[in-house]
Parts: structure tokens; C-alpha cells; sequence
């Protein structure tokens, strides 16, 4: 729980014709990351590559053609020239089909076009060949606002005639004589001429029924050609999907082979197993393949590539069903080195106690509660519904020590409760009042220091375990940051809660961590036998050192009091209660209870849920990556991504 799992590296070796069947058990085991080695180069795998790109083609046109998602599930093994096959004949199927329905299509969309413009003239009487032939008589049809329209009319009134075939579009005649000022007047306009459509000689409404008739007979067609392709998807769906979701696993089997080395007859399989789940893949192996494979196991420990930093040993978490879910916080980070300290377990705590203490509210939390139980097991988010269902406990968890419930503070039920178990007569256990402010600080202010605490002590075991002691014992971040934070604690714990002073050994504590990290850089060198003891001179040794003094007793009072925000957030939590009840009460008219008071007592508890449930959220996940996380986390591991296949049981009805 404290340390990541145990690793061991494997190396299988097993015959050609095996390496499917391999892979298959891998793949359902579910324990293996399988290292990937030098890609083949891709001359090697041209033929199964154009294959490869074949079937998506193919299975790509089908999909398109029957209008399906394509699969993403995993089947079981079909050959895959097989699977070419079955795609190559389905498409050949498949094809005049939807060249038919492409075509049709097209057509259709034509005649639509031409109805939507024809609709535009369906209140025309006569042809275009019957207006072209007037010898007196010159027309424009187009489109123009209403207003201008108007404008023309009142200019031109003894001049033109105006005939509304739609709105905004019109047919305008005028004497040829008059031609020119109709025109000349219509560009200062925002006039657009339109084409009347169809044959010349028709007239739009006739041209309108042709084409409705036309419309149908095609639509009759698609209807016809339709019924045949849902026919053939009915007899041809689960073959689809059964060849689809071999062929999913193919593409996974040839990713994994083009990755592994092999020569003509054997091939080696190599990758990282966790130790206690070791044994049962040994005796799996030697179920399936018995004399005709080998495997050799190795500790981290025995591998030169470990050794020399080339390859990274994968960190698998091992911790309790409680804190699994808290794995996400310190992922979304960075991944652990393999065989450090494994900070879950106490993420896990600080960031509850943190979120809680923030965000203390009974109502409010057993909502946030609620929402992570809809999250688990309706949305199937099950770690962050986890997650979401632990804070709201803790909230509520410090409403009850707050006497906080829906923004309502200190109600007399909490006095009853809590005269009656713990002889306190009052509505509340935590005062967060103005008046007990300093002491909630303090509080917050003493968690940060054993936060930090905790996160230096982490580095220095890590650092132990790299046997990298050296430069971490003089480092802020080591053992003399340690004396130093904790000497730092106890003057203040005795100065601001004790009201006293603090013994010489303390002190004197303090002021030798200062010195160690003062001399650092030489006392490195000296007893690490490196030349020269100031690598930048004597004098540039003096001036960043007393820098790095400067810096080191900044960042101790500022990473501290950065833990003053879980006692403000906590008073800005009660604030905003007191605010929503005010609120409730005047929309109210003076009462909570009536309708309006329930409204705003409503809205402003959705308000301070979603808003400060957010922040809370984000500050406690900053104290733990700023505060807690950068004490110890200097270099990336790598985090166990086991190989596996998640096979979908198909059946085939054709």
C-alpha cells in the first residue's frame, strides 16, 4: 500500500504458429505490459498492410452503405484473407445497389431544386415564350424589398405594372419606350433579377405537377431499393459484426507483432508482469504450450536497460478499495518512480480532511453525495462517483461539527444532539464565529506544516531507496529541510499557542539545518571526492547560497500559510450560508418558509453547491500538487498499461 506493486521482466519464447494463441491468453489475462521492441521495418508486412487497407475500404463502403457505426469490438479469430474475402463479395453485392440509390438520389435533389424555384412562379400564368413575344411590352422579374417596391411604384406609378408572384420576388412590365428608366431606377435599388425556370413554352404550374410526378416515381424507387438493402442488413448484420470485430483483433495481433522481435520460426514476446500474479501465468503457459515454449524471469534489479535509465520499471498502484479511486489525483500529477513511496494513502486523507473542512455543510454534502452515487453507478464513472460520494461524506462529516445544514447555522437540534452525547450545550462543536478566527488558522496553519513535514520525509525515503542520499541530506527538500520545517513549527506552536518562548536545542536546530544548507554545495563535493568543491568560484558560492537562504526561508512561511485558504474557505462557506438565508428570509417577507423564501432558499444552495463545491475542489487539488506533491516528485515513472482484449461474444445468423 505504501509501495508500488513488485515487477518481474518475462521473455517468452514460443513458436511461430503460436504467437496468435499467445496473445490471445495475454490479451484475456490481462496482467502483461508487453515492452514494444524496434518496429519490423514496413517492406516486411507490404502485403498484409494492403490487405489490411483493403478490408477498411471495403468495410468502410459497407458501413456507409447500410448506414452503421463502424465496430469497435473485439471477436474471435477468423483468417484474414477470410475476412477479405466476406467484405470483397458483400461489397460486390452491395454495389449496384448503392449506385442505384446514388443516382436516384441525385435525381431526386434535382427535381427538389426545381420545385423550390418553380414554387417561387407558381402564381404565373402565362409561359415565358408568351411574355418574350409581347412587341410593346418589356418585363424584369426579381427581387426587391417590400419598401422598395413601394418607393418604385409611387416614382414609376404611371409607368409600370407590378405583378407579386412571392414575397419579395415580383414580375414588373413596362412599355419598351419606357424600358431604359425602369432599368435605370431598379440599379439604384437593391434589385437581384431572377431566371424564371423550366421550358419556355410551359407554364410554371404545369412544369410544377411534371415534376411532382417525376418526384414520385422516384421516390417510389428509393422506397423499393431501400426495402431490398434493409433485407439484405437483416440477413447480413451479424456477419458484419462478427468479421468486423475479428478484424479489429487482427489489427491488434499484427500492431503487437510488427513490435516484438521474431525470426522465421520463433518469436519473442518480452514485457512486465506483476510478481504476484506470476505464477499463474507460468502455469496458464505451460497449459497451452507446454514443452514447446520457454520463459525466462528477471527482477528489475537483474536488467541492464533498469540499470542504466534506457528502460523504466511500470508502477502499478496496490492500495485498498477505499483509496483506488484517489489513484486518478496522483496520476493526473505524474506517476511515481518504481519502488518509491506511493502517496496515495495519504492524499487520500489530506485531500478529504481538506475538502471537508472547507466545504462543511450536512444538506449541501449529502447532495454532493447523492450526485456521486448517480455519477457510479448510473454514468459508470466509478472512481470519480467515488470520489465525488467521499468529499460530500466529509462535508458532511464538518457540517455536523460546524452545525451547518442547507445554509441553516447552529439549529437547535445540534444543541440537543450534542448536550446529550457529549455534554456540550451548544448548536455547534467547531466555532467558526469572527471571534474564533485566529484559532481555526492556527489549525489549518499546523496541518500545512505536517503536510509539508510528511512530504519531505517521502523525498528522503525516496532518495534513500535511490540510494541518492547525498545530495538530498543537505537539500531544503531533505533532511535538513526536515529540522528545519520542524524547528520552525515548534517556535511558532510555542510562540503563537502557547504564548511561550522556545528552548536553545531547537533553536540551535534551526540554525544548523540553515548552516547544512548554506554549505551544501561544498560538503557535497568534499564528501562526494568531486573537483573543484565550488564549481562557479568561491565568491559566486557565497552570493547563492545566501540567495538560496533567502529563498528557502520564503518558501517555508509561504508554502505554510498557503494552508490559511482551508480556514478562509471554510468562514467564506459560512458567509455565504448566512447570505442565502438572509436573502430566503426578505424574498420571503420575513419567512424561510414561505414561497418565495423557498425559491431563493433553493436556487442559492444550487449556487453554492456548483460554485464552491468547484473551488473548494480546486483548492484542495492545488495544496496537494503545490504544497504536498512538489516536495517529493522530481522525476517521472511510468504507470502499468497491461495489454488486454475485451472479446464480445457474437453469433452469426447467415
Amino acid at each position: 500500500m505504501f509501495v508500488s506493486g513488485k515487477m518481474k521482466f518475462v521473455r517468452l519464447v514460443l513458436l511461430q504458429r503460436d504467437f496468435q494463441r499467445a496473445l490471445d491468453y495475454l490479451g484475456s489475462f490481462g496482467w502483461v505490459e508487453i515492452k514494444r521492441a524496434q518496429k519490423e521495418k514496413v517492406e516486411k508486412f507490404s502485403s498484409i498492410h494492403t490487405i489490411v487497407s483493403e478490408i477498411e475500404d471495403n468495410a468502410s463502403y459497407i458501413n456507409n452503405f447500410f448506414e452503421i457505426e463502424s465496430s469497435k469490438e473485439n471477436g474471435e479469430l477468423i483468417d484474414i484473407n477470410t475476412i477479405d474475402a466476406y467484405f470483397r463479395n458483400l461489397k460486390e453485392i452491395a454495389a449496384p445497389y448503392k449506385e442505384k440509390l446514388d443516382e436516384l438520389a441525385k435525381r431526386k435533389k434535382e427535381f427538389d431544386d426545381g420545385l423550390r424555384e418553380l414554387e417561387k412562379f407558381k402564381n404565373l400564368p402565362i409561359s415565358r415564350n408568351v411574355l418574350e413575344s409581347f412587341e410593346h411590352i418589356h418585363f424584369v422579374v426579381g427581387s426587391l424589398p417590400r419598401e422598395e417596391m413601394d418607393f418604385l411604384k409611387e416614382k414609376l406609378s404611371n409607368r409600370i405594372i407590378s405583378i407579386d408572384l412571392e414575397e419579395d420576388l415580383y414580375i414588373i412590365f413596362t412599355a419598351k419606350k419606357g424600358r431604359w428608366t425602369l432599368e435605370s431606377e431598379l440599379k439604384k435599388l437593391a434589385f437581384k433579377e431572377r431566371a424564371i425556370p423550366g421550358e419556355e413554352s410551359a407554364i410554371p404550374k404545369e412544369i410544377i405537377d411534371i415534376y411532382v410526378k417525376e418526384k414520385s416515381i422516384i421516390e417510389a424507387e428509393i422506397e423499393k431499393l431501400n426495402n431490398i438493402k434493409s433485407e439484405l442488413y437483416k440477413k447480413s448484420k451479424n456477419s458484419i459484426r462478427k468479421h468486423s470485430a475479428s478484424f479489429n483483433l487482427q489489427k491488434i495481433y499484427l500492431d503487437v507483432y510488427e513490435n516484438v522481435s521474431h525470426s522465421e520460426s520463433v518469436t519473442m514476446i518480452e514485457g512486465w508482469v506483476l510478481k504476484r500474479k506470476l505464477k499463474e501465468l507460468v502455469a496458464n503457459l505451460n497449459g497451452l504450450f507446454g514443452e514447446t515454449y520457454s520463459i525466462a524471469v528477471y527482477s528489475p534489479s537483474e536488467l541492464e536497460d533498469v540499470k542504466n535509465g534506457t528502460l523504466k520499471v511500470p508502477v502499478f498502484m496496490e492500495n485498498l478499495k477505499f483509496i483506488k479511486p484517489f489513484e486518478g489525483i496522483v496520476f493526473n500529477y505524474g506517476t511515481p518512480l518504481y519502488g518509491t513511496i506511493d502517496p496515495t494513502i495519504f492524499v487520500t486523507f489530506s485531500f478529504l480532511l481538506f475538502f471537508g473542512m472547507m466545504y462543511g455543510d450536512i444538506g449541501q454534502g449529502f447532495v454532493i453525495f447523492l450526485i456521486g452515487l448517480f455519477v457510479r453507478y448510473v454514468i459508470k464513472k466509478k472512481d470519480v462517483g467515488f470520489v465525488l460520494s467521499a468529499v460530500g461524506f466529509t462535508a458532511m462529516i464538518f457540517g455536523y461539527l460546524y452545525g451547518s445544514v442547507f445554509c441553516f447555522e447552529h439549529l437547535s437540534v445540534f444543541r440537543y444532539i450534542n448536550k446529550t452525547l457529549f455534554g456540550l450545550d451548544r448548536a455547534y462543536i467547531i466555532d467558526l464565529s469572527p471571534a474564533n478566527s485566529l484559532n481555526i488558522f492556527y489549525v489549518t496553519v499546523g496541518f500545512g506544516v505536517i503536510i509539508n513535514l510528511l512530504g519531505i520525509l517521502i523525498n528522503v525515503i525516496n532518495s534513500f531507496i535511490k540510494k541518492d542520499m547525498l545530495e538530498n541530506f543537505f537539500s531544503p527538500k531533505g533532511v535538513a529541510g526536515f529540522f528545519l520545517l520542524l524547528s520552525v513549527g515548534i517556535i511558532a506552536f510555542n510562540f503563537f499557542v502557547l504564548g511561550k518562548g522556545t528552548g536553545l536545542v531547537v533553536v540551535g536546530l534551526l540554525i544548523f539545518s540553515l548552516i547544512l544548507i548554506f554549505l551544501k554545495e561544498p560538503l557535497v563535493n568534499i564528501i562526494g571526492r568531486k573537483k573543484p568543491i565550488f564549481h562557479k568560484g568561491f565568491g559566486m558560492w557565497i552570493f547563492l547560497s545566501i540567495v538560496e537562504i533567502f529563498e528557502v526561508g520564503l518558501s517555508v512561511i509561504s508554502n505554510n500559510l498557503s494552508f490559511i485558504r482551508v480556514g478562509a474557505f471554510a468562514f467564506a462557506h459560512a458567509i455565504l450560508s448566512f447570505t442565502v438565508i438572509k436573502l430566503a428570509t426578505i424574498a420571503g417577507g420575513g419567512s424561510v418558509s414561505s414561497f418565495g423564501g423557498v425559491i431563493v432558499l433553493i436556487v442559492g444552495n444550487a449556487v453554492v453547491i456548483a460554485l464552491e463545491g468547484m473551488i473548494v475542489g480546486i483548492q484542495s487539488i492545488r495544496l496537494e500538487y503545490y504544497e504536498f506533491f512538489s516536495k517529493f516528485f522530481s522525476e517521472q515513472g511510468k504507470q502499468f498499461v497491461p495489454f488486454k482484449i475485451n472479446k464480445t461474444k457474437l453469433e452469426e445468423n447467415s
